[in-house]
């Protein structure tokens, strides 16, 4: 499985979207545009509980619902707080989500690859020199 390839959302996701702010609680969608059509979720946050509710039919013929807590600790920077998911299986913090069998879950419940590392060496090589001289 390339981790590359799957559907996934970033925390940095919801605070685009606007999903983010203080004691309230907002409600959205998050779509995915493929060649053979689009995919919806519904998504509720709730910062008063601290909880992300995704809502989403899955193949046409189960509908899945389930919460994501969310997370916060002081930056390293020593201003304000960086938000991270708590993945529903391992409970291990986590930026982004990837959907794997149905559930959007952190990269620690799946076998995966990222595509850089099913490169040849020899492609490596040369992607490594292109590169360099058309992104200096």
């Amino acid at each position: 499985m390339v981790i590359d390839d799957l559907r996934k959302f970033t925390f940095f996701d919801l605070k685009r979207l606007g999903l983010l702010k203080d004691n309230c609680i907002i409600v959205n969608e998050l779509s995915w545009s493929y060649y053979w059509g689009k995919s919806t979720i519904g998504i509720r946050v709730n910062r008063i509980n601290n909880k992300v509710t995704l809502n989403y039919v899955l193949n046409q013929e189960k509908e899945i619902c389930y919460d994501i807590n969310l997370s916060y600790y002081p930056s390293n920077l020593g201003i304000g707080e960086v938000g991270y998911f708590l993945c529903p299986i391992t409970k291990k913090k986590c930026r982004t989500l990837y959907f794997v069998d149905g559930y959007f879950v952190s990269r620690y419940c799946f076998k995966g690859i990222y595509e850089c590392q099913t490169y040849s060496k020899q492609y490596r090589q040369i992607k490594k020199m292109f590169d360099a001289v058309f992104y200096t």
